[in-house]
């Protein structure tokens, strides 16, 4: 998304420029690598190669310097002007929270005026369809006769579209005016499976959309379609998440018309005709994505067949790159492999961190980015030996996490797509190279589901809930402007024995990795003056590894730790913009607690 665009929105460019004055560069701030990460998950297997040399399922960590520096102002004045150990003093701070509440006040203004839209019923009369809870029973051992039964199925979604006729935008940024896609430099792809443990507890389905972001609504709308199919298969889980590219066409709605959205749309809620909003996302790409997604989610599940499930994890963290302090992440190429009885086509599942910002904001070639390279990079290499493979990619917590391409020594004047192409071969090569050591997992699968409220209190995301940009699903918790909450739904997965298995979180947006692995700011670097208070995420589940995967049904946004929650006028709290609110993060963090506690019941 264009920050110049959202500071015009706000009608406070020239009081940001005013601040700018007061800012720390965020180039200029310090950062010292910690001697050892702050955690360490339980491992795989002893790595047997140098691809490898790191631990493999450790989260590499880097807090802000200073710890060794000591002011030698004594004054008041001095104090204040004192900077904390990511580099703002008390005035600076005080003054960025003083222009942001001004700002968002003239926003939370503007929003009052829209008018809320006729599907936005109370919290007591929403009536929930199309939620999938899971399995009321989790097993902790495999059962007699458990055995890994696993169905691929893949399609394009851009293949047969005529891009010259039809307004297909670009997603992931907001851009005005809409900036159309004139074609596709590779593919954009929905990619699903189907997985179960022969436990007779029922299949659980998976689409990857290659796309920005999926909304809750749209997931539950093709939820909808496959409702009879799915009890008529024992189906009990429906998952669609989204790869998170931006530089794809968009299934959101934020690369639409800005001005229609702010002037056509709320008049058509005015007069009842709600559901001939405008946005980003056209009729045509929409239909032929849904329509293509139930074909694949079916398809899946009639691929199943049994076999073995192996894992490894590659250490990428030269390859990746995290933007905004404390620099946790997870470095790991967590990939799945699924090797089928019959000798048909393995399965390669691949969770990796990093954004798929490849391509320029102004690019209007729609790409997959380093998604569909990757893919190729396995494909080339099975065809060596006359086999076929499946891929299927899902984000991890990526909240900052950029891909880092200097460790690929690419030649002066690589273009853009050159360059993301490289990064997918890289990361292909990595798997292929570096995962020669394979863990065998045993067949036990569990999964459940929570659905969840979130309020909103980010000015932004309700002016684009209530102009119809995004199509969430949002209720009123009360009768005040800002007494709305968003509908979505969060997911825990377990795969494997608690002896070598992993605990996978589904989450409805993009998580910051502190939450789910520690290392918070402390009170000395957080934005507030505070620390976070809760749990991270992998406190609660035991031995196991745990994976994040965002982007999982819903799209909520970024998921910051409440304490360093700042103003987004800030450049390096740019996130704060598309986040629900200051209290997302810890709610997020306790709604995970819950769920896993409830398996364990």
């Amino acid at each position: 998304m264009k920050k110049s665009v959202l500071k015009v929105f706000s009608v406070a460019l020239v009081i940001t420029l005013f601040a700018a004055m007061f800012a720390t560069p965020a180039a200029d701030l310090q950062y010292a690598a910690a001697e050892t990460p702050v955690v360490e998950a339980p491992a795989a297997a002893e790595p047997e190669n140098e691809a490898q040399d790191a631990p493999t399922a450790a989260f590499m960590s880097v807090q802000a310097a200073s710890e060794t520096e000591t002011s030698t102002l004594g004054n008041p004045i001095a104090d204040v002007l004192e900077k904390d150990k990511a580099g703002f003093s008390r005035v600076q701070k005080w003054f960025y929270n003083l222009v942001q509440s001004i700002v968002d006040t003239i926003i939370k203004g503007f929003v009052t005026l829209l008018p809320v839209p006729t599907s936005w019923v109370s919290k007591e009369d929403f009536v929930s369809e199309n939620f999938y809870p899971g399995m009321d029973e989790f097993l902790t051992e495999p059962a007699d006769g458990a055995v890994w039964n696993v169905g691929y199925a893949s399609a394009s979604l851009v293949e047969g579209l005529d891009f010259t006729k039809n307004n297909f935008y670009m997603g992931g940024y907001f851009h005005y005016p809409p900036l159309k896609a004139k074609g596709v430099y590779d593919d954009l792809r929905v990619r699903a499976f189907a997985i179960n443990d022969n436990s007779g507890r029922g299949t659980a389905l998976f689409a990857v959309l290659d796309g920005s972001g999926f909304t809750n609504t749209d997931v539950r709308a093709v939820r909808a379609l496959l409702k009879e199919y799915a009890e008529e298969n024992n189906i009990v889980s429906i998952n669609i998440h989204a790869t998170h590219v931006h530089s794809a066409v968009d299934i959101q709605g934020l690369g639409g018309d800005i001005a229609t959205a702010f002037t056509t749309n709320p008049l058509r809620v005015l007069i009842g005709r709600d559901a001939f909003r405008e946005n980003g996302k056209s009729k045509v790409y929409m239909d032929n994505l849904v329509a293509k997604t139930v074909e694949c989610l079916k398809a899946a599940f009639e691929d199943l067949k049994p076999g073995k499930l192996y894992y490894s994890a590659v250490n990428a963290y030269e390859y990746i790159k995290d933007k905004r302090l404390p620099i946790v992440f997870d470095p790991n190429l967590n990939t799945f492999k699924f090797v089928p009885n019959d000798g048909s086509a393995e399965t390669y599942i691949v969770n990796f961190t990093s954004h798929l910002t490849g391509l320029p904001q102004s690019n209007d070639i729609a790409s997959s980015d380093y998604i569909y390279y990757l893919e190729q990079g396995l494909k080339e290499a099975y065809a060596q030996e006359d086999k076929e493979v499946n891929f299927a990619f899902l984000l991890g917590a990526n909240l900052a996490m950029t891909t880092e391409k200097e460790p690929l020594n690419l030649p002066s004047g690589t273009t853009p797509i050159d360059a993301v192409a490289a990064y997918g071969a890289k990361l292909a090569e990595l798997i292929l190279d570096g995962g020669n050591y394979w863990d065998e997992v045993e067949p036990l699968f569990n999964i459940r589901a929570q659905e969840i409220y979130l309020k909103v209190d980010n000015g932004i995301l309700l002016a684009a809930g209530k102009t119809g940009l995004v199509n969430n699903t949002a209720v009123r918790i009360g009768s005040g402007a800002f007494d709305v909450a968003m509908v979505s739904e969060m997911s825990y997965i377990e795969i494997g024995t608690e002896d070598f298995g992993f605990a996978i979180g589904l989450m409805p947006g993009e998580l910051a990795p502190e939450l789910a692995w520690g290392g918070t700011m402390k009170a000395d670097t957080a934005w507030n003056g505070v620390d976070f208070e809760h749990e991270p995420m992998a406190n609660e589940v035991g031995y196991r590894q745990l994976i994040i995967c965002s982007q999982a049904n819903d799209a909520i946004g970024y998921i910051l730790p409440d304490n360093d929650y700042g103003p987004w006028l800030e450049d390096s709290h740019y996130e704060e913009t598309l986040s629900l609110g200051p209290n997302t993060g810890s709610t997020i963090v306790k709604i995970f607690a819950e769920l896993v506690a409830s398996t364990k019941a």
